[in-house]
C-alpha cells in the first residue's frame, strides 16, 4: 500500500501512515476474527515448551498437573530488561562500529555479550528452581 501511494498519490510519508495503520487493523482483525482458534492440545503442548506467564492462560494452566503455582517471577522481569538492554547494545554498537566510532561500538557490544551472560544465568537458575519445586 506504502509503494501505491508513493506512486499514484501526491501524498507523502508522515500522511501515507494515516490510510496504512487503518488499513493494516482492517486486515489483522478481520483474519483474526475468521481464523480458527488453537485446538486445546496445541496449547497444552506449547505452554509445556514454553511456560508463558499471565492470567490469559489460566484455563490451559488448569489443565496441566503440577503447574498450578507457575506465575510471572521477579526473575522473569530481569530476563526481560536484560534482554532488552543486551539487543539494543547489540544493536546499537554494531552501528557504532560501521559508522567508525570504534571504541564505543567496542564497548557496547561488550556490554551486550556481558547481558547475554547475565540472561544464561538468569534463566538456568529459573530452570534450576523448576525443578526443585
Amino acid at each position: 500500500m506504502s509503494a501505491y501511494l508513493a506512486l499514484f498519490t501526491s501524498i507523502e510519508f508522515p500522511q501515507t501512515l494515516l490510510y496504512i495503520i487503518p488499513v493494516s487493523v482492517g486486515v489483522w482483525l478481520t483474519v483474526t476474527i475468521l481464523t480458527p482458534p488453537v485446538s486445546t492440545e496445541k496449547l497444552i503442548e506449547f505452554y509445556k515448551l514454553v511456560r508463558p506467564g499471565g492470567p490469559g492462560w489460566k484455563r490451559i494452566r488448569a489443565l496441566i498437573p503440577g503447574t498450578e503455582n507457575d506465575r510471572i517471577e521477579l526473575s522473569n522481569l530481569k530476563g526481560f530488561i536484560v534482554s532488552v538492554i543486551a539487543i539494543y547494545s547489540a544493536l546499537i554498537g554494531i552501528g557504532k562500529l560501521i559508522l567508525g566510532n570504534k571504541f564505543v561500538g567496542v564497548l557496547l557490544l561488550c556490554i551486550s555479550c556481558l547481558m547475554g551472560y547475565l540472561i544464561y544465568k538468569v534463566f538456568t537458575e529459573t530452570e534450576a528452581q523448576q525443578v526443585a519445586g
